[in-house]
């Protein structure tokens, strides 16, 4: 956890949510939990304290003091098992592109549980080095979401709705609105947002990198802002709310449309996405990238062909090495694809 409070005691936190409940009962708060899709640990503070839970950690507990100060980085232990621990902040670390052939299969991958309550499930296993991350994440049941103001320290995210729908309100952007399915949404590094609600199978896919951040919770922001600032910049990228049926047409080839969702400009250059449409049956290449070829069958069933055939169904994922690849699909495919490149911002 990077955070700039003058040290902590580590404590073990197995399972971490009942711990953090537990806290909370208390009158500790949560400040940050790493990372979303399954959370091994978390920052909280309360009573003069700072606490660092951590679900592996199997020891006593002990104090955690950054580096920079008189100590030199290391672990010291006194009498009767004191233990103290000088370390420098986990750093948001960036790793090179490793791109790499990953096929998920939906029937092969289980969700399990999150942050706030979602089922997630992982569409990148191997995080192509640390440097990306992709779930499939849906609301666990209807009703009101179990989520805090609260922002991510990334260099890029993105959801997009695959089914149902939520109610998300975000810093700058006005009142609430409702996130459908076919919508995607771009949230800057940093911007602040919350989601209310969500319906009966309401799923999103989302994408960050890099793979390992921290979601650090705002207690004090009240969310929809005073004053609206909806093309307000952060690190180079403004929020982008792409409603894909509204989205330019482009014909690929016979009987193949894409949708671009405006990702390239809104992103800074970081990325693309667009939407492609099988109306009949019918075949387009991937669009290259250095980086990231992200593929995720929204509905239908076809194949990725390059020196081998890997046949997809709906929900299936796949990441693509560079070199030539050919999505053939049949009438009523419809996948979404994420680029990006080495170059990028």
């Amino acid at each position: 956890m990077d955070r700039s409070l003058p040290g902590a005691v580590r404590i073990p936190a197995d399972p971490l949510d009942v711990t953090v409940d537990f806290l909370e009962r208390l009158g500790f708060r949560l400040e940050e939990i790493a990372p979303a899709d399954d959370p091994d640990e978390a920052l909280m503070t309360g009573h003069g304290l700072q606490l660092r839970l951590d679900r592996a950690y199997r020891g006593d507990a002990e104090l955690v003091l950054p580096t920079g100060g008189t100590l030199a980085p290391g672990r010291y232990v006194g009498p009767a098992r004191l233990v103290v621990e000088v370390t420098p902040p986990r750093a948001l670390n960036i790793s090179p592109a490793a791109p790499a052939f990953v096929h998920t299969r939906f029937a092969e991958t289980p969700f399990h549980e999150g942050r706030a309550g979602l089922l997630y499930r992982d569409l990148l296993p191997s995080r192509l080095g640390g440097r990306w991350i992709a779930s499939h994440i849906r609301a666990a049941r209807a009703g009101p979401v179990e989520d805090r103001v609260h922002h991510h320290r990334v260099r890029l995210q993105l959801i997009y709705c695959l089914s149902g729908e939520a109610e998300l309100v975000y810093e700058d952007q006005g009142p609430p609105f409702t996130f459908r399915a076919g919508d995607l949404v771009l949230q800057p590094p940093g911007l602040r947002h919350r989601v209310l609600s969500a319906n009966e199978g309401f799923e999103v896919v989302e994408l960050a990198s890099p793979a390992w951040h921290p979601t650090s919770i705002d207690h004090q922001m009240v969310l929809p802002s005073a004053e609206p600032a909806p093309d307000r910049l952060r690190s180079g990228q403004r929020f982008l709310h792409a409603v894909t049926d509204s989205c330019p047409a482009e014909l690929l080839a016979p009987g193949v449309e894409a949708r671009d969702l405006g990702l390239h400009a809104a992103s800074g250059g970081v990325a693309t996405a667009r939407v492609l449409r099988f109306q009949g049956a019918g075949a387009a290449e991937a669009r290259e990238a250095d980086d990231l070829r992200f593929v995720f069958v929204i509905e239908g069933s076809g194949s990725i062909d390059g020196a081998d055939r890997t046949a997809l169904v709906t929900h299936d994922a796949v990441a693509l090495p560079p070199g030539s690849f050919l999505l053939t699909g049949s009438p009523g495919l419809r996948v979404l694809e994420v680029t990006s490149g080495t170059r990028a911002p």
